[in-house]
């Protein structure tokens, strides 16, 4: 015959233990969030690199990442945790533009953008440049209203990654109340 007893002193410091572990989860979770989302834009793919980024079209630098703004790099930079409370946290990012990179999609370009050909291609300039060779004489060309489509190029949202690595941080907080 097994004799089992536990006393309410036991159980309190038990379910102290158990909601302490629980609220340390949230900021644990969403630095693992942001750490594996930043992971993304450094491999250039989705889910530890299983789901490769469509590379730029007449790439310019090939060495930049793909979601890598010239010089500024404000997607990356901006993946944050966004809200938390004791029981969820949200990592993202409040950047306009960033739904369209990872879901994809067609945008209408207006138009209206000048340019000019250069080394057989087209060479776009920013609506000043424009202006100040139009005072000089030059009046560029300007593209008409078209389509852009945006390749998905996915870097948030859950993946087997970072299910895994989030598992394994509750597993890792839950048996650290065996160890009390």
């Amino acid at each position: 015959m097994i004799n089992m007893s536990c006393n309410r002193v036991s159980l309190d410091n038990l379910k102290r233990q158990a909601k302490s572990a629980i609220s340390r989860l949230p900021p644990l979770l969403g630095a693992e969030a942001v750490r594996q989302t930043k992971e993304n834009f450094q491999r250039g793919g989705f889910d530890g690199g299983m789901e490769p980024w469509e590379k730029r079209k007449n790439d310019s630098d090939p060495g930049r990442g793909v979601l890598i703004g010239k010089g500024s790099g404000h997607l990356f930079k901006d993946i944050r945790i966004l809200s938390q409370t004791d029981n969820m946290v949200v990592v993202g990012t409040t950047l306009p533009y960033a739904r369209i990179h990872n879901e994809g999609g067609t945008i209408n370009h207006p138009g209206g953008t000048a340019f000019f050909p250069k080394d057989g291609k087209l060479a776009y300039v920013s609506n000043k440049v424009a202006a100040n060779l139009a005072t000089a004489g030059h009046k560029l060309p300007r593209t008409k209203a078209h389509p852009i489509r945006i390749p998905q190029r996915k870097f948030l949202g859950t993946s087997k990654v970072l299910t895994t690595n989030l598992q394994a941080i509750v597993a890792r907080e839950m048996k650290s109340l065996n160890n009390k």
